[in-house]
């Protein structure tokens, strides 16, 4: 098994602290600066000779990078919390869907969600400082990159990497128009992962409390 990997439990159950609660609220993205996102790929080998991301381990090569690109926050969330992805069951659209301050998340269940092996996933990891706020100009536009808090009903940790043109997020882009500015984004970040050898990922301690925990005055 690579090095990177960390084995994950023979039985596992959901992780509770993958899942949002009630008195949590959305995270400031400079109080995060200090951090790193992480982003799962579906094998372990993920850079080439040169120490460069593989186009495919980036994303899927069909994945639109223009329509939010995610990734989850390390700290309480933990390299082996990547395992999990959600099943094709009748409530994988609610879990995926967005989580708003004063929901009750919720734990998906073991027919819900599946715990990886960990030999057949791999992942890469960047600074929330070098990527918040980023101006870059790949291929003849200039765009400004965001680190969001977009947490899901079972995952708080969830974030994603919006990307700003000089019509604001490129999200709502006509599909045309977003299909034009996609590679664009790809190849700027395809450059940007490599940077940080995976060996050297970071072992993150707990983020505290409160900066997510509201306080009870308010």
């Amino acid at each position: 098994m690579p090095e990177h990997l960390i084995p994950v439990p023979d039985a596992p159950v959901y992780p509770l602290h993958m899942v949002p609660q009630p008195h949590y609220r959305l995270l400031n993205s400079y109080h995060v600066s200090g951090g790193q996102v992480l982003r799962r790929t579906s094998q372990p080998n993920v850079t080439d000779t040169m120490g460069k991301i593989l186009p495919d381990q980036l994303s899927h090569p069909t994945e639109d990078l223009a329509r939010h690109f995610s990734v989850n926050l390390l700290g309480d969330f933990q390299l082996c919390d990547a395992a999990w992805v959600l099943r094709s069951s009748p409530n994988k659209a609610h879990l995926a869907s967005t989580w708003q301050p004063g929901e009750i998340g919720q734990q998906p269940s073991t027919e819900e969600a599946e715990c990886v092996a960990a030999e057949n996933w791999g992942y890469y990891w960047l600074h929330v400082a070098e990527l918040h706020e980023c101006a870059f100009t790949s291929i003849g536009e200039n765009f400004i990159c965001r680190v969001c808090h977009a947490p899901t009903r079972c995952n708080y940790w969830h974030f994603e990497l919006h990307f700003h043109n000089s019509t604001g997020d490129v999200y709502y882009l006509e599909p045309k128009q977003r299909k034009k500015v996609a590679p664009k984004l790809r190849a700027w970040l395809q450059d940007f992962v490599h940077t940080y050898p995976l060996e050297a990922a970071p072992t993150a301690g707990f983020w505290p409390e409160i900066i997510y925990i509201t306080a009870k005055s308010e």
